[in-house]
């Protein structure tokens, strides 16, 4: 095994099992991931923006790309605004509110 298998292994045994949650991308496809808060700092301005984590596969599997769309149970919809691969095989979606 791989490290990248390792490491996507124990995130859909631990992480997923008891903290993850299942989205809509781009308007079809149902994924599985946890959503959190990213400190940013730009320039000296800081600020949190929402991140969605899941495994680099699913997302590549899917032709995942900026502008795709993630809508949550609750009806709110987030816009992709950054695709950060850990090159563990895990990714950080960058997001943005849209409703």
């Amino acid at each position: 095994m791989t490290i990248e298998t390792d490491i996507a292994s124990m995130l859909d045994e631990y992480v997923m099992a008891g903290l993850g949650e299942s989205v809509v991308l781009a308007g079809v496809d149902r994924i599985s991931g946890v959503f959190d808060s990213a400190f940013i700092d730009a320039l000296g301005v800081e600020s949190v923006t929402p991140v969605f984590i899941t495994r680099s596969e699913t997302l590549d599997e899917l032709d995942t790309a900026h502008g795709d769309t993630l809508d949550r149970a609750d009806g709110t919809r987030y816009l992709i605004r950054g695709i950060e691969p850990d090159g563990t095989g895990v990714t950080v979606l960058r997001l943005e509110r849209q409703s």
